[in-house]
């Protein structure tokens, strides 16, 4: 008899259980939707499905479309540009990819950033407090200002206001553009070199919620670095960076295996834009090609295959010199050559020169 009541006291709780796991599972089915489902939506807003298209800056789609991206991160914001809420999903094919959005009824933007990673650090966002002008991102980087490591692709969108009414499903498109460049840059050396130190140096680690760059302090992206086996002259740096500006004075620079600075070129109106083909709006992985002589003055430049016309410096016949760009003189490179007291009467101007070390 104790055996049997027994049973039955198993199946009754048994039978609680499982009417109350419907419960529950509905009560978080509400909560995670704000309140809102698709079979009774009275009083909600209808769904918002949001669809995403590839870029470039002007808005003109790009093909081939999206690589496939490890975050998606949709941040809500109301009419009054206060933050609502944020939607994520991960390991996404964008270009056949669609996001519900359960919104209730009202006016919404939306920010998206998509390629999130350890690369980047997102300003506070607080639902019902922040505001859409203080929402921003970081590009990480350690106390000295450096980027150590490769930051991972990035996308960003921006979508003015929509209104979400009652009973009414919409889609809409959030275009996206890419914000990060890899820059592949191969040097050659005269002679068999120890490793070579190059980095590049911008302000454009700091964005706001528009995908702009803020001012900041300028930062120095450091590469991953190779050297083919058949050849010790040649020593490849691939790097990956923030948005790049024709107007920005982004530097390359060269350091010998001794980390004196050889080289210091403006990387955008010094070496990328001779290349009359690359379109910054959407061009977004570029090749430099650099071989130097013994006393590290180009002697050869190629951009995406594009090759730099260099006229040879007429230079005094006391080098070592340093190769130190920096002025254009009627539309053709002219560089500076800082002689030695005694022989500073004028200024001397010659094509492609260098400075005396």
């Amino acid at each position: 008899m104790k055996i049997v009541t027994y049973k039955i006291k198993i199946q009754y709780n048994l039978r609680r259980i499982m009417k109350v796991i419907p419960t529950l599972s509905f009560i978080t089915l509400i909560f995670l939707s704000a309140g809102c489902i698709r079979e009774n939506r009275s009083g909600c807003g209808g769904y918002l499905s949001l669809k995403f298209r590839y870029t470039d800056s002007n808005g003109a789609p790009l093909t081939p479309g999206f690589p496939e991206t490890d975050h998606l991160s949709v941040f809500v914001f109301d009419r009054q540009g206060i933050f609502v809420c944020e939607r994520k999903d991960s390991a996404l094919q964008l270009d056949h990819y669609m996001m519900e959005m359960p919104l209730p009824q009202g006016r919404y933007q939306f920010v998206v950033w998509a390629g999130l990673s350890e690369s980047y650090r997102l300003s506070s966002h607080v639902p019902s407090q922040t505001h859409l002008e203080d929402f921003g991102l970081q590009l990480n980087r350690t106390t000295d200002n450096t980027v150590p490591i490769l930051p991972s692709l990035l996308y960003h969108g921006l979508h003015e206001t929509i209104d979400v009414n009652a009973d009414e499903d919409q889609e809409i498109t959030v275009d996206l553009r890419r914000i990060t460049n890899n820059i592949h840059v191969i040097v050659h050396y005269a002679t068999p070199t120890l490793q070579l130190r190059i980095s590049i140096e911008d302000n454009n680690g700091n964005y706001d919620y528009q995908g702009e760059t803020l001012s900041g302090q300028p930062i120095s992206y450091l590469p991953e670095y190779s050297q083919p086996s058949d050849s010790p002259n040649t020593w490849i740096a691939d790097f990956n960076v923030m948005q790049l500006q024709t107007d920005s004075d982004t530097r390359l620079k060269i350091y010998s295996p001794e980390k004196e600075l050889q080289y210091n070129e403006k990387l955008i109106s010094g070496l990328l834009a001779e290349n009359p083909d690359i379109d910054f709006n959407s061009d977004h992985d570029f090749t430099i090609e650099i071989t130097f002589d013994s006393y590290y003055v180009p002697v050869s430049i190629r951009i995406n295959d594009w090759e730099i016309i260099i006229e040879e410096a007429v230079l005094p016949f006391f080098s070592p010199i340093k190769y130190m760009p920096e002025q254009r003189m009627s539309g053709r490179d002219q560089r500076m050559i800082e002689l030695p007291d005694f022989l500073q009467s004028d200024l001397l101007h010659y094509p492609f020169g260098a400075s005396v070390g």
